[in-house]
This record gives structure tokens, sequence and C-alpha cells, in this order.
């Protein structure tokens, strides 16, 4: 078979493509097109025999349980709509990160039998009618796995938009070698590189810095712990650049963080 053929057998039983990931979908295209070199080759190859065989399975969006995205930037759980995000942001570390929180609130509203659709009421800074009992959940979740220690973190402001959490207090150098610093230079629509890191601690006992699913937790309930004092701000610095364009080399999440891009 020739790679048109198999191309064509692949969008037959994948309803025209639309069961790919774009990722797939566009290592098809380059397949037809004949783009693809020899890793790009057994990678459809490999592609082709998964599909033909039916072993073939979507797999999770940048590789969050029951969440997955459609080619035009629809965002479900389980099959349910829930979200847009867009193709220019779909990959990245931070929407890897909101995705994450969006699975708690979707999982959350599932576990009390209200429509996921409706998940923005698990959000407390817009005073979301179970905002409340979802916070309260995450942080219940949070002491758990705290157990008994002080957990460190940051919260890194970019302008007036961009933020994220790191773990610990790291000083100003950690920070810009950080892949959400790197991400947001790349993909900022200014070239302001200025930030302010504030250090936050939650909890007693032993200082540690907070885990990867210790941020999320943080994250899903930041704006309750905050304004129950939960947590303590620490302190807080801020770095100004010279507003001088700069090249940050931006590197893709990796693929146990999310869906490898396709070789070409």
């Amino acid at each position: 078979m020739t790679l048109i053929d198999k191309a064509c057998a692949i969008l037959e039983k994948t309803n025209d493509g639309n069961d790919l990931t774009p990722q797939h979908l566009k290592l098809t295209e380059n397949a037809v097109n004949g783009f693809l070199n020899d890793k790009g080759l057994e990678a459809f190859e490999e592609l082709y025999k998964k599909v033909k065989s039916g072993e073939y399975k979507r797999p999770a969006y940048l590789g969050v349980e029951f969440m997955d995205r459609d080619h035009e930037g629809y965002v479900y759980f389980k099959g349910e709509d829930v979200e847009h995000y867009s193709s220019f942001y779909a990959f990245s570390y931070s929407a890897q990160a909101d995705l994450k929180v969006l699975q708690n609130k979707c999982l959350f509203m599932e576990q009390i039998k209200q429509s996921v659709k409706n998940h923005m009421q698990c959000d407390w800074e817009f005073g979301g009618e179970f905002a409340e009992d979802f916070c309260k959940s995450q942080k219940e979740k949070l002491d758990m796995t705290a157990n008994g220690n002080t957990l460190l973190f940051s919260m890194v402001k970019m302008g007036a938009v961009d933020k994220f959490v790191l773990p610990g207090h790291p000083p100003a150098h950690r920070v810009t070698e950080s892949r959400f610093y790197r991400e947001n230079c790349e993909f900022q629509h200014s070239d302001n590189r200025n930030f302010t890191v504030t250090a936050y601690s939650y909890g007693s006992g032993a200082y540690r810095e907070a885990t990867a699913d210790e941020l999320v937790l943080i994250q899903s309930c930041f704006a309750y712990l905050r304004d129950k004092e939960f947590i303590r701000e620490d302190n807080s610095e801020t770095r100004n650049f010279d507003r001088q364009p700069t090249v940050i080399a931006y590197e893709p999440p990796v693929e146990e963080e999310a869906e490898e891009d396709c070789e070409i």
C-alpha cells in the first residue's frame, strides 16, 4: 500500500480523522504530502498499524485524565464540552496547569451530581454557588498531602494577566529559568519581561516545597486560601528589565506532561 492508501484507511477508521489527536492528524497530512523523514515514516507506520488493528485510543489531552480537545479547540470532560482553548495556547505549560484545575472542578461537579458545564460555579472569586464547598474539598485534600508540614510555594505575575506558581521560594534567576517564564516571554504580545514573585507558605510544621500535585490543589482554591488567611505571604520581589526584545528558547512540554509533537 502507498502512503496515500494508508492515510485514507486511517481517516476511514477514525471518523474522517476527527478521532485522531491533532498531532496524529498532522502526521497523516504530512504523510500524504510527502513531508515525512525516516523517523516520521516510522511514526506513521506505527499509527497505521494501531488504527488498522483497532488498538488506537486517543490519548488524554495533555496527559490529563478524562480530558480531551477537538480540532476546533473545544475541551471536553468525559465527552461533555466544558471549555475552549485556542490553538496558540492549547499545548502550552500554562494550558496544562489550567486543565488540571478544570479537571478538579469537573470531578467535583460530577460528585455533587451537577452539570460539569457549570464548573464556573466552583470559582471563589466569581462567587460561584458551589465555590466554598469546592474550595473546602480541595483544602481537605491539600491538608492530607501536606501531612503536617508547611508547604512553600510562590506566585509569579507578569503583566496584568499572566501568572503561574512555582514550588518553594525561588530566587529571581530560578524564576527566569522556569519553563513557565520562558513560555510567557515567547508568547506574550509585548516584550515586557518584568515580573513580581510573591512567596507564600501554607500549614505548620517542617518546611518543604509543595509538590506538583499540591500546586494544582493550591491553584484550584488559591483565592479562597488567601481570603480566609490560610496561606501566609512571606515576601515579595519585583524585577524590572530593560524593555528590549529578547530571544527566549521555547521548549514544549515533555511527553509525560503533554502529548508529544508528531515527527516530520
